[in-house]
């Protein structure tokens, strides 16, 4: 068979298999795509209807196969919930399938990568104040990932980075991305982490302008998870914005990291987000953070952030003395969740336990949210297997996105400005005019 990408992996094997799922009674007949850790199903060959995926975790065990009146099959026991048996009229061709399977869990063991040589590195899709994001693939198994290089040429603190790595690397959560190593060399630090085929929110929001609320409900409900869990581990983040939140291919989200060399309380973070308090110079806390979620929430609902100026200082002074403005389609719901969330007096902002308790999030069930059993409501599209393009779904960085924006701002206030120029001169003609007849 043909090798060629998929899902930014290398296909193993492709073909129809008898599925099962659970002991249940109903058998149909699939068109499974195994890459690198990961059984793919679909409808049919034609792959234009997903159905979903069997994760071949480090724990999963398969069984030995056994007959079935003229069928065979073997079972595949992910967890103690997750239980999928597979079938196949040849034995043979089901004992390849099963071999290439007990493969790809045994190599969720395989050493980790410890070496910039390790990785094929492919494209730049990120840069920060201390080095660039780079999407790689792992040489041992083809598995693709993102690679933030730090040249120590740099003036940072590389105990805190290395301190706060190996802290965040320990963290394991559904809407967290994952940290799958780190590692240094004589000129530069590493840190491995699991690629996001959605690529940045700030992507999706800068292409649909704003989102309906029925988005921001699912992507918040998702997103507060991931905070709470960070503030239940003592981390506050100080980096909520739309450029730290990511999708899956799934449509499902994952919060990145704060910054790997700030300390809990420092004056960090972007200025549309940051709080009254922190701008005042008192320290970060958890309550900060509430407050970025009110700044975001609204910017995904308007399209803009409420106090969002190009001059620092003014927006500044907005943040710590303006009333919020809300547009008439923002819901009454909405504008009293922005409205508690971004209360000036941190002693009386919302906490992270209010917020799930908030009429915004009115029906919605956590515990779904955390088994990600609530659809997407996101469209994520991915690169073609063929497309030769591997960050056609990622953009390499918003920087260019914005200088755009700022441009276009630029350009509406000079098209103001001449229009009232215009204004002006007609209004002198005319008074010239008047002028002239009456002399």
């Amino acid at each position: 068979m043909e090798s060629f990408l998929e899902f930014g992996n290398i296909i193993k094997k492709e073909g129809y298999l008898y599925l099962k799922k659970n002991n249940s009674q109903t058998i149909d007949k699939f068109w499974f795509v195994l890459v690198s850790k990961v059984l793919f199903y679909y409808k049919d060959k034609e792959k234009k209807v997903f159905l979903g995926i069997i994760p071949l975790k480090p724990k999963a065990k398969t069984t030995k196969i056994f007959s079935q009146s003229n069928q065979h099959n073997f079972q595949i026991k992910v967890d103690s919930k997750e239980l999928f048996e597979l079938g196949l009229d040849s034995k043979k061709e089901l004992e390849n399938w099963k071999m290439l399977i007990d493969n790809s869990i045994s190599k969720e063991s395989a050493a980790k990568p410890k070496n910039i040589s390790d990785f094929t590195l492919f494209s730049l899709i990120g840069k920060s104040a201390l080095g660039k994001v780079l999407k790689v693939r792992t040489n041992d198994d083809q598995r693709i990932s993102a690679l933030k290089i730090i040249s120590k040429n740099r003036n940072f603190n590389k105990e805190l980075v290395l301190s706060n790595a190996k802290k965040f690397m320990s963290i394991n959560h559904p809407f967290i991305i994952p940290i799958q190593n780190f590692f240094e060399d004589e000129s530069k630090l590493a840190i491995n982490f699991e690629f996001m085929e959605g690529g940045e929110v700030f992507f999706h929001l800068q292409k649909e302008s704003k989102f309906p609320e029925k988005k921001v409900q699912f992507l918040c409900s998702e997103l507060i998870c991931a905070l709470s869990f960070f503030h239940q581990k003592g981390i506050i983040h100080q980096y909520l914005k739309p450029e730290k939140i990511f999708f899956d291919r799934f449509g499902h989200i994952r919060l990145g990291y704060p910054s790997f060399t700030q300390l809990e309380t420092t004056f960090v973070g972007t200025p549309e987000y940051l709080a009254p308090e922190v701008i005042s110079g008192e320290n970060t806390t958890k309550a900060s953070d509430l407050w970025s979620l009110g700044i975001l929430i609204y910017e995904m609902l308007v399209g803009i952030p409420p106090f969002y100026d190009e001059h620092m200082m003014t927006m500044f002074h907005q943040i710590l003395t303006q009333p919020i403005q809300f547009p008439s389609y923002v819901s009454t719901v909405a504008k009293d969740l922005i409205l508690k969330l971004l209360e000036r007096d941190p002693k009386n902002r919302y906490t992270i336990n209010q917020v799930f308790q908030h009429p915004f999030f009115k029906g919605i069930d956590f515990d779904l949210v955390l088994e990600k059993k609530i659809q997407s409501p996101f469209t994520i599209y991915l690169a073609s297997p063929r497309s030769g393009s591997p960050d056609i779904f990622f953009p390499e960085k918003d920087d260019q996105m914005k200088k755009e924006k700022e441009k276009d701002k630029e350009k509406e206030k000079d098209k103001e400005k001449d229009e009232k120029d215009e204004d002006e001169k007609d209004k002198e003609k005319e008074k010239d005019e008047k002028d002239k007849d009456e002399k």
